[in-house]
């Protein structure tokens, strides 16, 4: 489902006037766009369906900023995406990093892509199964003591419930 946002100047659009790739090579599997859940300053977020599975394909900054150009933000910003992904991949509850992005043949070094989680975001006036808040604790808990910080769990839409709660 896609968000409703109102209309933003290209400037403050991770990939300007365009929009996230119709479609994405991972691994030699083609994947469609289903929808684009996010497209800020930042990034541009698809979710993309495949053969077997669903996945979500984040396209770091690329539109230059007022002449400066941002391209090898957005190339930071994936490797960082990517790094952390494979530092935590022995974790349960974490989705699992897909590899490299292509589109029409070519690597998107600004693009980092995960393994969809079914699911939706946690409700204020959501009831969870006993063992979710001490899960999440146990994995933040984790993530902490191989110093990695997670900065955006203040937003709940960043919080999954699966469907296997």
């Amino acid at each position: 489902m896609t968000i409703p946002t109102r209309h933003r100047p290209r400037l403050f659009r991770a990939l300007g006037s365009h929009e996230p790739p119709a479609t994405v090579e991972i691994d030699g599997a083609t994947f469609t766009l289903m929808d684009c859940l996010k497209h800020d300053s930042w990034a541009a977020t698809g979710l993309y369906t495949g053969p077997a599975d669903k996945i979500v394909c984040k396209f770091n900054r690329q539109q230059s900023i007022f002449g400066f150009p941002m391209r090898w933000l957005g190339r930071m910003l994936a490797a960082r995406e990517e790094d952390l992904l494979r530092r935590l991949a022995d974790l349960p509850n974490l989705p699992r990093a897909c590899g490299p992005v292509t589109v029409a043949g070519v690597v998107q070094a600004h693009a980092a892509a995960h393994r969809y989680i079914e699911g939706h975001p946690l409700r204020t006036d959501e009831r969870v199964d006993d063992d979710f808040f001490p899960q999440l604790r146990a994995t933040l808990d984790e993530m902490h003591r191989r110093g990695i910080a997670y900065g955006d769990l203040h937003k709940r839409e960043n919080i999954i419930v699966g469907d296997d709660q």
